[in-house]
């Protein structure tokens, strides 16, 4: 047997074993139900946010400058840091790092490896790089395109 109160929208399955008769919607055994589901998920919450404001983990993280090394530090990592056989590589992306042409018409940019690529080779000389990767815009090799 189905119990059905459509004003509520409220479905009980009474006689198929869902849910106990006694608990019926409105009567007191129900309120104390819902109560007690309620209080509880009140003091899961609240331990969860007591726990969140006083974890650790959330603190502000401060970098440091030195930490692991900056640019002028480039003795303490290099590819000696690692096996053999490894090959250390250092990359640039295209336009990114081009900065401006002959023209000086351009957009932002990371860097200007257009200017400074002579400083970049010496900082992979520093860093004992075995490995570059660079990247060519297609419009600097076809620019009618």
């Amino acid at each position: 047997m189905t119990l059905i109160r459509e004003e509520n929208a409220y479905v009980t399955l009474l006689c198929n074993g869902y849910i106990n008769p006694r608990l019926a919607e409105g009567s007191i055994q129900h309120k104390k139900h819902i109560y007690k589901l309620t209080m509880k998920h009140i003091w899961l919450t609240l331990a969860f946010l007591l726990a969140l404001a006083t974890c650790k983990a959330v603190e502000e993280i401060n970098c440091e400058e030195n930490l692991p090394f900056t640019c002028g530090q480039t003795d303490r990592f290099n590819s000696s840091s690692f096996e053999k056989d490894f090959i250390f590589g250092l990359a640039s992306s295209a336009y990114q790092a081009y900065k401006a042409g002959p023209d000086h018409g351009n957009g932002d940019t990371t860097c200007n490896s257009y200017s400074y690529w002579d400083k970049d080779i010496e900082v992979m000389d520093e860093l004992k790089a075995t490995g570059y990767r660079f990247s060519i815009a297609w419009s600097r090799v076809i620019p009618s395109m």
